[in-house]
């Protein structure tokens, strides 16, 4: 390979790639900028059978992030996270070894987070062929990590790479994603805005008013591999002195991801508009990391926009078309709500889910649930049979519910009161 630059975000991590060593030894020049190193890895596109100009449409599992069935070189199905904030598609490494899938590595890259843990040498690999649509299969680079160790479910996640040769329709009410035809119009009803798109990421314009005397505008990352509604980087976040007279939250992430530890401050802003479109009292996420992408002021972004937020409506990313269009959906009117027990869920522990973090004030936070614990058991039913979808959403229902944790080998049984986090803001 000659000369790769690529940037990439994972869940709430940000990635940051620096030079490539290549399988024979050789080290990739990087770009000249004093902003992140960006390894730019080409992708090979190959349509399948079909040609046909209808949608092609998808069931997906959402639960405040996107997850979907993929086939991977024709023979092995794996849960996908469809991740907009990466700029490309990762693998599990579990999942490659359980599965036996023949992978050709092409080489490392040293990868870095948002937390404060030293770069680590990931592989990457040439040519397995993913399959997300039936109609559309595509040959690229991929990166093997241990995403299971984040989320449970996990096989892999597809990135932007996959959004930028498509038009993409997410309906997240009904919980289907589409492939739109390229010589399709797109519905009159939404309202069409200008997507950004740089250095493999796509931005839209937002604009934020944290309180009456304190506002924030710029270009968000589009992400919806990010499970909340907004997040501000913490260079505007400080010049703005948000936390000074606003109740907050805190929340502290030991394990987010390859990045280690992800601080923040959670605190309810008046509102956020794209264009026409507001929503009033909205929910978001500023960063308190102090190294990583979301520590510094970057020349592109001010923050993200998440699940929570777009969940509103319905979505077409035209990236090709530099266009982003929204559509209000039912949800659209609906009081902004974060009903939480405050667990973070991690990896399969025996006995159930080990708790990865708890949200400062939450009910998990009340009753003394710490990092490390396992989630043994709600309401009387195992999580090892529940499983993981079914756990979180029981973790995401107001009102009472009974649990148990393992601790140190020892069951215990806590009474949670689960409520709408956003009370306390």
């Amino acid at each position: 390979m000659n000369h790769f630059y690529f940037s990439f975000l994972l869940i709430s991590s940000l990635f940051i790639y620096c030079p490539v060593t290549t399988a024979q030894g050789q080290t990739a020049s990087t770009a000249n900028s004093t902003e992140d190193t960006v390894i730019i890895l080409s992708t090979q596109r190959e349509l399948g059978a079909s040609s046909s100009s209808e949608i092609s449409k998808k069931n997906i599992r959402y639960i405040n992030s996107i997850f979907a069935t993929v086939n991977i070189n024709g023979s092995v199905s794996g849960n996908f996270l469809f991740d907009t904030g990466s700029p490309v598609t990762l693998f599990d490494s579990t999942f490659v070894a359980a599965n036996n899938i023949e992978l050709k590595e092409a080489g490392t890259i040293p990868v870095s987070g948002s937390g404060n843990s030293a770069p680590v040498q990931l592989p990457y690999y040439e040519n397995p062929k993913v399959n997300a649509f039936g109609q559309l299969a595509y040959s690229q680079l991929v990166l093997v990590y241990d995403l299971k160790k984040i989320i449970p479910v996990e096989d892999g996640i597809i990135g932007f790479d996959y959004f930028y040769d498509n038009i993409v329709k997410i309906d997240y009410k009904h919980h289907r994603l589409s492939l739109v035809d390229k010589k399709e119009k797109i519905d009159a009803s939404y309202k069409k805005y200008k997507l950004e798109v740089i250095e493999g990421k796509m931005y839209v314009r937002m604009d934020i008013e944290i309180s009456e005397d304190k506002t924030v505008s710029g270009l968000f990352l589009i992400d919806t591999g990010f499970e909340m509604a907004i997040s501000i980087d913490r260079f505007y976040a400080d010049s703005l002195n948000f936390y000074a007279d606003l109740d907050k939250i805190e929340k502290n992430v030991k394990n987010g991801g390859i990045g280690g530890a992800v601080k923040s401050y959670l605190i309810k802003a008046n509102n956020a508009r794209i264009g026409k479109y507001s929503i009033d009292d909205v929910l978001v996420n500023c960063s308190r990391n102090s190294k990583g992408k979301s520590a510094r002021k970057s020349k592109v972004r001010v923050g993200k926009i998440g699940n929570l937020y777009l969940e509103k409506f319905d979505i077409v990313i035209d990236c090709g078309g530099n266009s982003i269009y929204m559509r209000p959906n039912s949800n659209y009117n609906r009081l902004f709500t974060y009903v939480r027990a405050g667990i973070s869920l991690g990896k399969v522990a025996e006995g159930g889910f080990l708790v990865r973090s708890v949200l400062n004030k939450s009910a998990a936070s009340n009753v003394g649930i710490i990092s490390g614990d396992i989630i043994h058991s709600i309401a009387g039913q195992k999580t090892s049979e529940l499983g993981y979808y079914q756990t979180r959403r029981l973790l995401e229902v107001e009102g009472d519910v009974s649990i148990e944790i393992i601790r140190q080998g020892k069951t215990i049984k806590k009474a949670l009161e689960i409520q709408d986090m956003m009370e306390f803001l």
